[in-house]
């Protein structure tokens, strides 16, 4: 009783409208608190089994096929990260299945039309840029011969379900755009499935 008598008198030398605001206050603080076996009980179980190799967690299922990456209803993302850096970033993106989004910064697009034929996805070279920026990369994509628009610049194939492997059919345009990288690797090797959230 002599908590609630503390209550009464703390209640009474309010003025009346605070008064209603610590009683709102209490009641938020007593719902929040709970009771933590209750909580507990509702959660669901969560399964601990080990990751396969090959897959990447936190991600839509891997692909067994690139054909399926370029058709899969999903969006998904690709790029080799190497410590703080990372290459471009690929994005088939579901609403356009015949075209491959290129990040190189949140400011700085390229896209570049795509075929998925049999086990690999042929991507075609085209300078189409959105850049808020006149990144060194950007004046390179711009500089390149305008005889390359439309020849095959990348090939992916799926090296396993989560890892795509890059052939590039035009190694001077390649050599030409990574050196613009400046110390970045823009179009590496190998891309690998993304994490939701990786932007670039």
């Amino acid at each position: 009783m002599t908590i609630l008598k503390s209550f009464e008198t703390f209640f009474h030398a309010l003025p009346a409208g605070r008064c209603m605001a610590v009683i709102c206050l209490m009641g938020l603080w007593l719902v929040a608190c709970g009771d933590k076996e209750s909580r507990q009980h509702q959660r669901p179980a969560q399964d601990h089994a080990p990751t396969p190799v090959g897959t990447v967690t936190g991600v839509i299922p891997g692909y067994d096929a690139a054909a399926e990456i370029v058709r899969d209803a999903v969006r998904s993302v690709w790029a080799e990260r190497k410590e703080e850096t990372a290459s471009l970033a690929l994005h088939f993106v579901p609403e356009q299945p015949d075209t491959v989004s290129v990040s190189f910064s949140p400011e700085c697009w390229l896209e570049f039309p795509c075929r998925a034929e049999g086990d690999a996805i042929t991507v075609y070279w085209d300078q189409r840029v959105d850049s808020k920026y006149e990144f060194e990369f950007v004046k390179s994509v711009r500089r390149a011969d305008p005889a390359y628009r439309g020849k095959p610049f990348m090939v992916l194939t799926l090296l396993n379900d989560s890892t795509l492997r890059a052939a590039y059919p035009i190694p001077a345009l390649v050599k030409a755009l990574n050196s613009a990288g400046q110390g970045r690797t823009l179009f590496p090797e190998t891309f690998t499935l993304q994490r939701r959230g990786f932007f670039r």
